[in-house]
């Protein structure tokens, strides 16, 4: 499975911070972050989001990365719970806003 880079790079000219910097974000920035990066990166489906898309193509790339940070890594988890505990397979934004607040 792929990983998330290291450092920062660009997706569509807009940059896409690395593991190295999301790591020495407080815990708020990271999860705003990661909030940012589902809304605009994750393609919708009828105006929902997949939760394997999300959990595929986000929070196991980013837990796949070996200097990823121990404790966003348990907050992925947390998240990854979350989103899981109902047999739904898509998420609205307002969901997946409701699931990046602490």
């Amino acid at each position: 499975m792929l990983r998330w880079s290291d450092l920062t790079s660009r997706i569509r000219f807009e940059p896409v911070l690395g593991v190295l910097e999301l790591n020495k974000l407080s815990d708020n920035d990271f999860l705003d972050k990661l909030k940012y990066y589902v809304i605009k990166y994750v393609l919708k489906t009828d105006g929902k989001f997949a939760k394997y898309d999300i959990d595929n193509g986000i929070f196991s790339r980013l837990q796949n990365n070996e200097n990823f940070a121990r404790e966003k890594y348990r907050l992925i988890s947390s998240l990854r719970d979350t989103m899981w505990n109902t047999d739904e397979k898509f998420m609205t934004e307002s969901e997946i806003r409701r699931l990046f607040t602490i």
